[in-house]
């Protein structure tokens, strides 16, 4: 069950005599007060990790996850030494898990390019990236020059975006 699906059931297990309140009473002639309007929550706070306001909280979420792929993918990588048929499913593997995301990213376009967050994403990622897909990728690159199913699934990674 999800967890929309359990807070709905909750309220309607409550509402419908869930609760071991006694009934109501029966209506009366006096004026009824009005319910005080339910109190609006404050706008979000801005980041505290020197973020950009401009780099919401669900273009992070989707940078976080691109990146856990990443170094997923990363480890596939290494997990297949120098057999390139093993480097080129690993390739492909990580970019078919990174796709979704990606298109999800599209319509941030404009706030990644804005050079503040470009610096706030670089600092924060890009050793993680590094660290992730070095050893196994360059260990592949180099065992795998003339293996066209590799060099084939590397060139898909500029695709990637389309």
């Amino acid at each position: 069950m999800s967890p929309r699906l359990a807070v709905v059931a909750v309220v309607l297990l409550v509402a419908c005599g869930g609760s071991s309140k006694p009934p109501p009473s029966p209506p009366t002639n006096e004026p009824v007060a009005e319910p005080a309007p339910e109190p609006v929550p404050p706008p979000q706070a801005p980041p505290t990790d020197g973020r950009p306001a401009i780099v919401t909280d669900e273009i992070v979420a989707i940078a976080e996850e691109l990146v856990t792929l990443m170094e997923a993918g990363g480890r596939a990588m290494t997990a297949a030494g120098t057999d390139c048929d093993k480097g080129a499913a690993a390739v492909r593997g990580m970019l078919a898990n990174m796709k979704p995301l990606v298109q999800r990213a599209k319509k941030f376009e404009a706030e990644m390019a804005d050079p503040a967050a470009e610096q706030w994403f670089q600092a924060r990622y890009a050793d993680r990236i590094t660290q992730s897909m070095v050893g196994g990728m360059m260990t592949l690159a180099s065992a795998c020059q003339g293996h066209a199913d590799f060099g084939a699934a590397i060139q898909e990674m500029g695709q990637l975006d389309k």
